[in-house]
């Protein structure tokens, strides 16, 4: 139905979308590889395993945050710009979770970091709710 409301000469073609999405991937790239050889060489030391679990656990904290406050200011100025790409970069935070939670081995910080998972799975869950439940009421 998309297609009927807007002009096809003015709309973004499949081209312009796969341009848009390019970089955006080879930056998951860039940022993806050295953190998932830091959680394999976390993984052999305790207290950096658990310092770094500790860090996930607070960065998954920041995405409640980010959907609240995006809530919150809804309709002052533009501060979407500034919490929406948190929002956005959920499910590759939650790949890198996962990832590090397979591959602690310690006990406290394998807790902490399924800790952090529930509460970014949780927050995307319930975000994706939401966006159902406006989009059938609009």
């Amino acid at each position: 139905m998309l297609w009927r409301r807007y002009n096809p000469l003015v709309t973004p073609s499949a081209v312009v979308s796969f341009g848009d999405w390019a970089p955006m991937l080879f930056l998951i790239v860039l940022v993806s590889a050295p953190t998932l050889l830091l959680v394999r060489k976390f993984a052999k030391s305790e207290t950096a395993c658990t310092k770094y679990a500790k860090v996930l656990f607070y960065l998954s904290l920041t995405g409640p945050l980010s959907v609240a406050l995006i809530a919150a200011l809804q309709g002052i100025g533009n501060f979407n710009l500034v919490f929406l790409p948190r929002v956005m970069v959920s499910p590759i935070v939650l790949l890198v979770m996962i990832v590090s939670w397979l591959s602690a081995s310690f006990g406290r910080a394998k807790w902490r970091v399924l800790c952090a998972i529930l509460i970014e799975a949780v927050t995307s869950g319930v975000l994706v709710l939401l966006i159902t439940v406006v989009r059938q009421v609009i």
